[in-house]
C-alpha cells in the first residue's frame, strides 16, 4: 500500500518506468524524494509517439493510485509537447494508450511502486 508521502512520487514514476519497459526502452534508474522523482531510460530510435506514451504514463499511473492531488505530470507533458509539438490533439491520445498500458501491466507497476518507496533508488 503506497502512503501519501511517496506514493505519488513512486506511483509517477513506476508508471514512467512500467511504460518504457513495454515498449522495450531499457530503464536505467528510477529514483524518487519526498517532492520529485526521476526515471532514465535509453530512448534512441523510440519515435515520438511512444515517447508521449511514456511521459503520459506518469501521471496516468498517479490518477489511477487516486493520488493526482498534485497533478505532478503536468511538467513532464508541458516540456514534451514543447519539445515535440503534440498540440494538436497527440498528447490525449497518448494518455488513452498510457493508461491501457498501465492497466495491462497493472500487477507489475504496483509492485514496482511499493518497491521504490521502500527503497527509493532502484538501478536496473
Amino acid at each position: 500500500m503506497l502512503t501519501r508521502t511517496f506514493g505519488a512520487v513512486a506511483a509517477h514514476e513506476a508508471g514512467h518506468a512500467v511504460a518504457a519497459q513495454h515498449f522495450g526502452l531499457r530503464v536505467v534508474t528510477v529514483s524518487i524524494t519526498r517532492a520529485q522523482g526521476a526515471t532514465t531510460y535509453q530512448d534512441s530510435g523510440a519515435v515520438p509517439g511512444v515517447l508521449a506514451v511514456v511521459t503520459a504514463a506518469g501521471i496516468v499511473a498517479q490518477r489511477i493510485a487516486g493520488l493526482a492531488e498534485v497533478d505532478l505530470g503536468c511538467v513532464d507533458l508541458a516540456r514534451f509537447e514543447a519539445e515535440h509539438g503534440f498540440g494538436d490533439g497527440r498528447l490525449y491520445q497518448a494518455e488513452q494508450r498510457a493508461a491501457e498500458v498501465i492497466d495491462r501491466h497493472r500487477d507489475a507497476w504496483e509492485r514496482f511502486a511499493v518497491r521504490l518507496e521502500r527503497e527509493r533508488v532502484i538501478r536496473l
